[in-house]
C-alpha cells in the first residue's frame, strides 16, 4: 500500500523540479510515489536527467501540452491518475503544482 501519490504537472524548469523532488524525499517520511505530466520539452529535458530517470519511485507520464484556462492542466492531472489508478493501491492522490514546496514534515502523525 503506498500512502501517497504526488502528482506534478511540469512545463519548463528541469531544475526546479529536481529541487522539488529532493524536498519531497527530505520533508516526506511516508512511501510515496511521484508522477510527472510534462509538456513536450520537459519530457526530453526528464528523459537527459539521470537524477530522475534512475529513481524508481518516480513515473514520467507521456507528454501533453498544455494551456491556462484552457483545461488542459485538468487533462494532465486526470492523465496521472488514470494512469496509476488500477496499477496502485494508494490512500491519497495529492496534485502539486511545478511550484510547492514543503516547509513541514508530513509523517504519519501528521498526515491523516
Amino acid at each position: 500500500m503506498i500512502d501517497i501519490i504526488f502528482s506534478i504537472n511540469v512545463h519548463i524548469n528541469v531544475e526546479f523540479l529536481i529541487r522539488q523532488i529532493k524536498n519531497i524525499d527530505e520533508f516526506v517520511s511516508l512511501n510515496y510515489i511521484i508522477i510527472i505530466n510534462p509538456n513536450k520539452y520537459m519530457y526530453n529535458e526528464i528523459l537527459k536527467c539521470e537524477f530522475i530517470t534512475s529513481k524508481n519511485y518516480i513515473i514520467l507520464n507521456n507528454s501533453l501540452e498544455k494551456k491556462r484556462h484552457h483545461g488542459s492542466l485538468t487533462q494532465g492531472i486526470y492523465l496521472n491518475l488514470k494512469n496509476v489508478i488500477n496499477k496502485y493501491e494508494f490512500k491519497y492522490f495529492v496534485i502539486l503544482s511545478s511550484r510547492n514546496l514543503f516547509y513541514n514534515k508530513l509523517n504519519k502523525e501528521n498526515y491523516n
